[in-house]
């Protein structure tokens, strides 16, 4: 018996007025047939979803079958990418979009692990919920490193007197809270950053 493989593709620059209504985002879907074995002849199939912007990027949760994808658009000449767009998060397995939010590109950063979801903007971390979009808790910390396996993010806590500090923060990704606090200079960034066993970070900074 033939066993069929299912693939997903992803549209990357197809627009169309149609995908909006009532400032909804609408993705679009069908079976599409992407190849055919050379040795047994069965047919590979799979499901495209067609997004209504170009893909800047996408995360994919394989445990929930969740999709994350960045939406990111070209200016008029095609020659930049746009400042601004969308997060969307779209369930595969119900095929609907659960939520939406805007994003500035220039000024923001989205990270995933996952199903945490860290956006940075400006000053601040925040954690959203997976399902729903909504913000679970924020910091005062640009978080740029995130351990997946014990669920922390480290980043330097920002005063409003001072900007930026030096102190680095352990982050508690399930809550917010601040696990440890250590003195380490960001003025020339870091350089490097590894393990050398399963708890042991290794940051080169400062010179």
């Amino acid at each position: 018996m033939k066993i069929e493989k299912i693939i997903f593709g992803f549209s990357l620059l197809i627009t169309t007025a149609g995908y909006c209504q009532k400032n909804q985002i609408q993705v679009l879907s069908n079976e599409k047939v992407f190849g055919k074995s050379l040795v047994d002849s069965f047919v590979v199939k799979g499901m495209e979803y067609v997004f209504p912007d170009r893909i800047h990027e996408t995360f994919l949760d394989e445990t929930t079958g969740l999709l994350t994808v960045q939406l990111r658009g070209l200016s008029k000449n095609g020659k930049w990418l746009d400042k601004s767009g969308k997060i969307i998060q779209f369930d595969i397995k119900n095929q609907k979009v659960l939520w939406s939010k805007k994003i500035a590109f220039h000024a923001s950063n989205l990270q995933q692990f996952s199903k945490t979801i860290i956006h940075s903007f400006g000053n601040k971390s925040y954690c959203l919920d997976i399902n729903t979009g909504e913000k679970l808790w924020k910091v005062k910390n640009n978080i740029y490193f995130v351990d997946p396996v014990d669920n922390i993010g480290i980043g330097y806590k920002f005063r409003n007197s001072t900007g930026y500090t030096n102190e680095l923060e352990g982050i508690d990704l399930k809550n917010g809270n601040i696990l440890w606090k250590r003195y380490l200079f960001r003025e020339f960034g870091w350089n490097d950053v590894f393990y050398i066993d399963d708890s042991t970070l290794i940051v080169a900074a400062a010179g």
